[in-house]
């Protein structure tokens, strides 16, 4: 899984395949308890078909912002 920081979303311009976002926090517990499972996710699937991107809310408040992310997790 990729990770998403200071709002820089430069590394989305040359992909050619779907694309989830992990919005998380660290101090959220569920996002703690749902990270593993979505990292062996990602490592399982072929990233021609799919890209995971972790993007933590108190690290990319401008995008967070421009999504309308409400609440973590989120995808």
């Amino acid at each position: 899984m990729k990770e998403i920081l200071n709002n820089d979303i430069s590394c989305l311009k040359d992909i050619q395949s779907y694309v989830l976002f992990y919005f998380t926090a660290s101090w959220c517990g569920p996002c703690k308890r749902i990270y593993p499972l979505l990292e062996k996710l990602s490592e399982g699937l072929d990233s021609e078909t799919i890209e995971f991107f972790k993007v933590d809310i108190n690290e990319n408040d401008d995008l967070t912002t421009e999504l309308k992310v409400k609440s973590v997790p989120t995808f």
